[in-house]
Parts: structure tokens; sequence; C-alpha cells
């Protein structure tokens, strides 16, 4: 997971630029990485980018214990 801060100030050729290396960065797997756009100033995703990576850690346990997010 990449995430992105200063949403708030995002500058486009900088988030396009992350967005096309998360794309290929995939490796083997080729789903890339998920890109999440957080600004703590605006509380925008920030939330989100905690529960996604902590669901991405419960993955390996046999049971969630963490709500999906994403499917």
């Amino acid at each position: 997971m990449i995430a992105l801060t200063k949403y708030d100030d995002a500058v486009p050729p900088y988030v396009e630029e992350v967005e096309k290396f998360a794309g290929s960065a995939g490796g083997k797997r080729g789903a890339g990485l998920p890109v999440i756009e957080t600004s703590a100033s605006e509380n925008t995703n920030v939330t989100l980018a905690f529960l996604y990576l902590a669901q991405l850690i419960d993955k390996s346990r046999s049971k969630s214990k963490v709500p999906q997010l994403i499917a």
C-alpha cells in the first residue's frame, strides 16, 4: 500500500507518477499496489489507510477480525 499525504495540496503530475509506479509494482502478482490519498489536516482517508493496512495484515490469519473494506 502507498499512502499519499497532503491530499489537500496534491500536485497532479506527482500523483500520476506514484499511481504509475504502484500499478507496475505488482511484480508477478500483477495486481499492483493500492494507493490511498490522505490528508491529516482535512481528516481525509486517514482512518481508511490504517484500516486497510490492518486488513492486509489480518489476511495472513485464518479468520479475519477486521471488517472487510475492499473486496
